[in-house]
């Protein structure tokens, strides 16, 4: 599905580091908010229990929800993650380059609540969020759902065939204390192209260029989605903006 700006990969994702990534975020969540895990036996990310108490503290206390969500994002065992599945091996063979040639960005951990109306992304191109290339399409974006993905749980949606499109998003927000920053893509663009739900099982991920128009869906189960974002750039072409910067 290169073609259309996408492809599906099977079987990436090991258990083991789904199991071990639990453990880790369990550890933060009770270190942080103890009062609300106080459950001795967590069976893993699909357990009721946790994703009770989990939805729980964030609709009660959204600061310390906000404390975990943050602390995520520089964890070790998250970076550890992204390492043992071999996130820069995918992005590179969709890209076409060697893994070397490649700079990771922004790495992170999505926490998707049912019924979330302050943090879920509208239509929007990850490319339009730092511009590192200006030919958008040199970048790439991991998505791996920790639990399997549908519409109902909010899977991400895209539009096939729009990466052909360069960074036509527009800032909608700038994003406020609990509430996510927003750069959209115009509705006459999105007409262009068709909608897809793309439902992505556990241990799978899905890999797109940078500037495909995507988004996601709404959850309406009543369990978190759970999904890791990694954004990759090249860096050896003429587009890359240190390379352009260096030769002013």
């Amino acid at each position: 599905m290169i073609n259309n700006g996408y492809r599906v990969i099977k079987n990436t994702v090991s258990q083991k580091s789904i199991d071990s990534f639990f453990s880790s975020f369990l550890k933060v969540c009770k270190f942080y908010a103890p009062d609300f895990f106080k459950e001795k036996n967590y069976d893993g990310l699909d357990c009721a229990k946790f994703n009770r108490d989990i939805i729980n503290l964030r609709k009660k206390n959204k600061l310390r929800f906000s404390s975990i969500y943050d602390t995520l994002r520089n964890a070790n065992f998250i970076y550890n993650f992204y390492s043992s599945n071999s996130f820069d091996q995918i992005a590179a063979k969709f890209l076409n380059v060697n893994k070397d040639e490649l700079c990771m960005r922004s790495p992170g951990f999505r926490i998707d609540v049912p019924f979330d109306k302050r943090n879920v992304y509208g239509w929007h191109q990850d490319s339009a969020y730092d511009k590192l290339n200006s030919i958008p399409s040199n970048g790439a974006l991991v998505w791996c759902p920790l639990v399997s993905t549908n519409a109902k749980n909010g899977t991400i949606q895209l539009k096939p065939g729009s990466q052909i499109e360069e960074n036509v998003s527009y800032h909608k927000s700038r994003g406020k204390k609990f509430i996510t920053k927003q750069i959209l893509v115009p509705n006459k663009f999105l007409k262009k192209y068709k909608t897809k739900s793309l439902a992505v099982k556990k241990k799978n991920c899905a890999v797109m260029h940078a500037n495909v128009f995507h988004k996601s869906g709404e959850n309406t189960s009543n369990k978190v989605r759970f999904t890791f974002v990694v954004r990759f750039n090249k860096f050896l072409t003429k587009d890359y903006f240190y390379y352009k910067k260096g030769q002013v």
